[in-house]
């Protein structure tokens, strides 16, 4: 299938062996508004993920987006990161960055996104969520999407998690410091399979990256786990160099 990672730049993959946060994957983005891409210049289309970009060379996404993918084009590295792995069908440490083999050129439409500068993120930051792909009505959209979500604290994250994932409370209390429980304002379903990777932003500055959302049909799913991306920002900088 073709990876379509930001204008002109094209990727080609196969995927395998998706646990439950990526299989039967589609890109989804439920009730969002349309927006240009000049307003999410950082946002990087992975066909059936998304990713941002960090600079001319770096991409970062989920980590089980390019997890056992054979990618077809020039690239000089895909590293995922080291604690990576799949607990009871939740992604732990699901982050990853693709470095680029032929630069970016910056334009208005491709423009890098900026990393937190501290190790804990803002629960009170305005939170935006951009993907692209099949909407609610099953039509592929022409342009990116945005929803506003809210950031959870634990308390409330884990009063909300379905009867049919309990047994990921005990899990998510040990994950609080690398997640990040969002929903949207309101019952109205948000984000669905195939967002993954894709990034939640405050501004220009990247918050998170979706990562798991669980089995429930996408009109049932209202909370939404993120990576903490504040939280891998050493990892992200020894490697890139940032």
């Amino acid at each position: 299938m073709s990876v379509l990672i930001v204008v002109n730049l094209v990727l080609s993959v196969v995927f395998k062996d998706h646990f439950a946060a990526a299989q039967d994957v589609e890109s989804v983005i439920l009730y969002g508004d349309d927006a240009k891409i000049e307003d999410y210049p950082f946002y990087a289309g992975l066909s059936n993920c998304g990713a941002a970009v960090l600079s001319h060379i770096w991409i970062l996404t989920a980590a089980h987006c390019v997890e056992k993918v054979n990618v077809r084009v020039p690239y000089e590295s895909i590293h995922i990161h080291q604690g990576y792995h799949n607990l009871k069908g939740m992604p732990v440490n699901d982050i990853a960055l693709i470095q680029l083999s032929h630069p970016l050129q910056f334009t208005k439409k491709i423009r890098p996104v900026k990393l937190p500068s501290g190790l804990k993120s803002n629960t009170s930051l305005s939170l935006s969520f951009v993907g692209r792909g099949i909407d609610e009505t099953g039509t592929l959209s022409k342009n990116i999407k945005t929803v506003d979500l809210i950031r959870l604290n634990t308390r409330d994250c884990i009063r909300l998690i379905p009867p049919a994932f309990s047994e990921y409370i005990m899990f998510y209390k040990v994950l609080e410091s690398t997640n990040i429980c969002i929903k949207r304002e309101g019952e109205r379903p948000s984000i669905c399979k195939g967002d993954s990777g894709s990034p939640l932003v405050s501004g220009d500055t990247i918050i998170g990256l979706a990562s798991f959302i669980g089995n429930l049909g996408c009109n049932n799913v209202r909370l939404g786990f993120f990576v903490n991306v504040a939280t891998f920002v050493p990892w992200i900088k020894s490697i890139t160099g940032l």
